[in-house]
């Protein structure tokens, strides 16, 4: 067998270790190195524009993965150049191991060219920081570096000369087992014990959650549920924790929104789940405090502690759920669920709603818009800024989806190159980069990177051409801005609606545009022939440029040829280069001062989307089926036929059973609790248009209180029914007995509700104290035309909305200033058999429910509606909806299709357009 050299040895190693590339750029230093990869079969060289990019390409790979990266710097500033992005890798407990070329052994001490120490300078952002001087080190030190990296969770620096590189291994070095896999680590049992005390005598426990419970989300769950706990996050706890969580409250900080702060503060006992969360400001001072942490050092730096637990969350709460008493009351979570939902309507959800024509564009919308859009397995890279606000805020998390930034090490320009490191990683997947043009600005030469390898990495710039967060910074020091603003620079000039090419020109480019039928290019300013363009309104270019956002060019099919890796060669054109997408002059942004100092931050700081690079995967992609998902099946044979939904804090929901006459409750496990069963109505009783007795519409009042419609042909029990919590149902105010109360809703501020009559084609409106119901508006839009009129209602923007079930039609009543009833205006019409409909919480866009046609069809604002979920999605004949956030419920009465009774949930986002 041939011996090795050091850097082949080295080379081997890191391909043992699972490493299946190593980011960096060349130099003579490294020469060897880099010869080693090109030769072996399973590592390939990338060759990015700055070694800064490299590392964070590589610490981001680590962080999807968990397994070690690498990347390598040649000598002096070639590997001076990793050192921030280490740092962030570092302190994001990222695997990476990276290469420092040194100068020539020889030299070493004698202030040569390009001298510095890279063992010394990375001690700090690193485990594991040696030197090889000599081959008789390896491979003990290379294999030291990788368990450091790998055991430890961070970053290992080897340094080596390009001549001690070049010399060859030794015949017989010791070979080092290679732990890759994390251990268990389980509290001791007196811990837990002291724990479950703590717990048992807390009536209130409120958890923490950061990083540390990934992997810990059904434990996390479970022990919630028990305790009857509000789950709080921190930012890099959001991926983990906040999806399908049903006692999520949002997240404190910094970035904070919801009611977690207030969860934390006002609770008996705070439990900490692997976080170091780092703002004691935001921390209760008066509080029991519990930490759960792997990394016994973080244990109560930051908030004294009633006791500290040594292991990962996971296993601790595996031991822990069984051992403590199951509390009975919710009146806290519920408390600060409540607190959350409003917080997010006023705080979050302000800046998404009725923006869509607004110039220039909010930041919010596009991010909300990114949400919605963008896949269910995407990666999204976050810039350090403003950008940061976007993503915790607008950014949904599923369980998939991931979400990687420079978050403990606060880096600027991390978007772009943790990006370049995702894609490589999986080049089927979507990944988006969320850039701030600061950031963008700071590392873009490595777009160019991107297309070189054809990364099909989609970049969105929020260009507000300023440090936004910076600037506020000083605002609220009190200080001017200054040194913050950048000259107004539009990032796709030469690129507008364009993909960027490769820097050499196809030989054959014009035969191929002719092939496809592409048009010769028009003539310029001052050619024959030339027509100046029209010049478009702002209007027109921002709808423009919501266009753009939704809709990519679907890409051709790559034929790539050798390696999967292997660069473009000298006439070979990159596949799937990124497309620049930007928008217009108008819709540049700027800081408003008078904004900020009424405290309208978010809306003030609007930022414009300036770029966006797309590939294979564009974000305007149909969701394919699947995007549904059955939450509860309901028994037939017990008549429980959903026939109206309402939202209950917790995950939960109530729901009338249309023919059996009751309420229930269903838990966000599937479980069907019965909270009443309304009378008998008398012999002979015959409801109009159905015969049966009939239960409609439901609503929740904040305090838990429900009300409901319950129509039965006779006069002593038609009408608006009552059932407080723990209560029995009444009767509060009648309805005529000839008539079909159907839809309902409730308006808290004016202490109002609205009813719907299916029959006497009419809207009721109720006192919630009970008492006489008044006719508040009819006319032939709601009337019948053989079988049922006015059904679903909702109140939206100052008016009461009314499908027609015979009509196909969405009807909008004005409310006026006097509370009555104004003009009535048909919205939406073609919607065969509609039962009910909600608003997804954008504008006037609304999900409608077709029973008969067993379809969820997506109307906009214009009247414009399209399918986007059937029977194939789960669909049972649905006969209402409920949206909360980005999220329909969806019951499903199988009155045509008899079969399965559901409640369905489905992103408002994610259907197929």
């Amino acid at each position: 067998m041939a011996k090795q050299s050091i850097a082949e040895q080295y080379v081997d190693l890191l391909a043992r270790a699972g490493v299946e590339r190593v980011y960096g750029v060349v130099g003579d230093s490294l020469n060897p190195v880099v010869d080693a990869v090109r030769r072996h079969t399973a590592l390939d060289w990338v060759q990015v524009r700055h070694e800064e990019v490299a590392a964070f390409a590589a610490g981001a790979e680590a962080q999807l993965t968990g397994k070690l990266a690498a990347c390598a710097g040649s000598c002096g500033p070639g590997n001076l150049h990793l050192i921030n992005g280490l740092y962030d890798a570092h302190r994001s407990m990222a695997p990476v191991i990276a290469l420092a070329a040194q100068i020539p052994s020889g030299e070493i001490g004698t202030g040569y060219f390009q001298e510095t120490h890279p063992d010394r300078l990375f001690a700090e952002c690193s485990h594991y920081s040696e030197l090889i001087s000599s081959p008789r080190q390896m491979p003990r030190v290379a294999q030291t570096a990788i368990q450091h990296a790998v055991g430890r969770r961070g970053v290992s620096v080897v340094a080596l000369s390009g001549d001690v590189a070049d010399q060859d291994a030794p015949s017989a070095g010791a070979e080092l087992a290679m732990p890759l896999d994390l251990p268990a680590i389980r509290p001791a049992d007196q811990e837990l014990a002291r724990l479950r005390d703590l717990v048992d005598a807390a009536d209130k426990v409120t958890l923490f959650c950061g990083r540390g419970v990934a992997g810990a989300h059904a434990e996390v769950m479970a022990f919630a549920e028990k305790v009857k706990s509000p789950v709080g996050h921190a930012l890099r706890g959001k991926e983990h924790i906040q999806y399908d969580n049903p006692y999520d409250v949002g997240m404190s900080g910094l970035l904070g929104y919801g009611a977690a702060y207030e969860a934390m503060h006002e609770t008996d006992l705070l439990i900490l789940l692997g976080t170091d969360f780092p703002y004691e400001n935001f921390l209760p001072r008066n509080v029991k405090t519990v930490q759960v942490d792997t990394q016994p050092e973080r244990l109560g730096r930051r908030t004294p502690l009633e006791l500290a637990v040594w292991g990962d969350v996971r296993e601790t709460l595996r031991c822990l759920t069984p051992m403590v008493r199951e509390k009975r009351s919710r009146q806290f979570l519920d408390r600060m669920l409540d607190r959350h939902v409003h917080a997010l309507e006023k705080a979050v959800h302000a800046y998404t709603h009725d923006v869509e024509t607004m110039t220039p564009i909010h930041p919010e919308y596009v991010a909300s818009v990114l949400d919605e859009e963008a896949a269910d397995d995407a990666v999204f890279t976050v810039d350090t800024g403003m950008c940061c606000v976007w993503a915790a805020r607008y950014l949904t998390p599923n369980g998939r989806r991931r979400i990687l930034g420079s978050f403990v090490h606060g880096s600027m320009a991390n978007a772009l190159p943790q990006a370049i490191g995702a894609q490589f990683l999986d080049r089927g997947r979507q990944v988006v980069s969320l850039s701030g043009d600061g950031g963008f600005s700071m590392l873009m030469g490595d777009f160019l990177t991107a297309v070189q390898y054809g990364l099909p990495v989609k970049v969105v710039v929020f260009n507000n051409s300023s440090l936004g967060m910076v600037d506020l910074e000083m605002l609220v020091d009190g200080l001017p801005p200054h040194g913050t603003s950048y000259p107004h620079t539009d990032y796709g000039h030469r690129h507008r609606r364009r993909r960027a090419r490769h820097p050499r020109r196809h030989p054959d480019r014009p035969a191929r545009r002719a092939a496809r039928g592409v048009r010769p290019r028009r003539a310029g300013p001052g050619r024959r022939g030339h027509r100046p363009r029209r010049a478009r309104r702002p209007a027109e270019d921002h709808r423009r440029a919501g266009q753009r956002l939704r809709a990519g060019r679907r890409p051709q099919r790559p034929h790539r040829r050798g390696r999967p890796h292997d660069p473009p060669g000298p006439y070979q054109p990159a596949q799937h280069p990124p497309t620049l997408t930007i928008r217009g002059e108008q819709h540049d942004m700027r800081v408003t001062r008078a904004g900020i100092r009424t405290g309208l931050i978010a809306s003030a700081l609007t930022a414009a989307l300036a770029l966006a690079a797309a590939g294979p995967a564009p974000l305007a992609s149909a969701a394919p089926r699947g995007t549904a998902r059955v939450l509860a099946h309901l028994d037939i044979t017990q008549g429980q036929r959903p026939e109206n939904i309402a939202l209950e804090p917790g995950g939960g929901a109530v729901v009338t059973f249309a023919y059996s006459r009751q309420v229930a409750r269903i838990d966000h496990r599937g479980t069907v609790h019965v909270l009443a069963t309304l009378p008998q109505p008398p012999a002979g009783s015959v409801t109009p248009a159905l015969s049966s007795p009939f239960l409609g519409g439901i609503v929740r009042a904040q305090d838990g209180t429900l009300y409901f419609l319950y129509a039965t042909g006779s006069a002593d029990l038609t009408g608006l029914w009552r059932l407080r919590p723990g209560g029995t149902p009444q009767r509060v105010a009648a309805l005529p007995a000839d008539g079909l109360p159907n839809g309902l809703a409730l308006d808290e501020r004016t202490g109002r509700l609205y009813a719907a009559d299916s029959v006497l084609g009419a809207v009721w409106r109720i006192p919630v104290t009970g008492g006489k119901a008044t006719r508040w508006a009819d006319a032939p839009a709601l009337d019948s035309q053989g079988f049922l009129g006015a059904n679903g209602l909702k109140l939206h923007d100052g008016a009461v909305w009314v499908s027609n079930l015979d009509q196909g039609t969405i009807v909008r009543i004005p409310v006026t200033g006097r509370g009555t009833a104004g003009p009535v205006q048909t919205r939406a019409t073609g919607l065969t058999e509609i039962d009910d409909f909600a608003f997804t919480g954008h504008g006037d866009t609304l999900l409608a429910a077709l029973n008969a046609e067993n379809e969820i069809a997506r109307v906009r604002s214009d009247g414009s509606h399209r399918t986007v979920l059937t029977g194939a999605d789960g669909l049972q004949n649905p006969t209402s909806l409920a949206v909360r956030g980005d999220t329909a419920y969806i019951a499903s009465g199988a009155y045509f299709t008899d079969e399965d009774p559901n409640i369905l949930a489905a992103r408002t986002g994610r259907t197929p357009r």
